[in-house]
């Protein structure tokens, strides 16, 4: 029964090994560090990650933010849809309208509560059919998996500007899992 056990245990591993190596294969062609080098999109996307208790944006969705003022003002994106939880979009605005991005340049999607939703959301409610995600490394080949299995012609620009905690890649094994749940069920958010 151990054995049996162990066995099993070992072929799950392997398994979800697997799945988290196809989705990082996969996307990672679609993924840039250099602007230049980055296709011309509909709009940029920043995920929320974290707002601060004084209201100010963590060290994650500040990357996030600052790689997406980069991008909107070098012309590669014509808007910026901020997306996350209710509370997460309101700072991220006022920090890229401090930065000079006029507030008609920019759509905030307070439902976005996941990645699977903000860019269900991206592509069914504000019609946007190519964007580039602005995330890190850690999450971006999930980001990319999910927005070409909905439709969108999606591009990544890494935004590791900051020290990462390990939790962050750890938790992508999880939600690796859940995001081809997801776009197999086509789950509606």
């Amino acid at each position: 029964m151990l054995k049996k056990l162990c066995i099993s245990f070992l072929i799950l591993v392997f398994l979800v090994f697997c799945l988290v190596n196809f989705i990082n294969f996969s996307t990672r062609k679609y993924i840039f560090s250099d602007i230049n080098s980055l296709p011309q999109t509909q709009a940029g996307i920043i995920f929320g990650a974290g707002i601060l208790n004084n209201g100010g944006l963590g060290e994650t969705v500040k990357d996030r933010a600052n790689e997406a003022i980069t991008v909107f003002s070098s012309g590669k994106v014509q808007k910026i849809i901020v997306t996350g939880g209710k509370d997460e979009t309101a700072p991220v605005l006022k920090y890229l309208t401090q930065a000079g991005i006029a507030s008609s340049s920019i759509i905030l999607d307070g439902k976005g509560v996941d990645t699977y939703s903000s860019l269900y959301r991206v592509k069914n409610i504000f019609g946007i059919s190519s964007a580039t995600l602005v995330s890190q490394s850690f999450h971006l080949p999930r980001a990319i998996f999910i927005a070409r299995h909905l439709g969108i012609d999606t591009y990544g620009l890494r935004a590791d500007n900051g020290s990462y905690e390990i939790i962050n890649f750890l938790r992508e094994i999880p939600a690796d899992l859940k995001a081809v749940y997801d776009v197999t069920i086509r789950r509606k958010p």
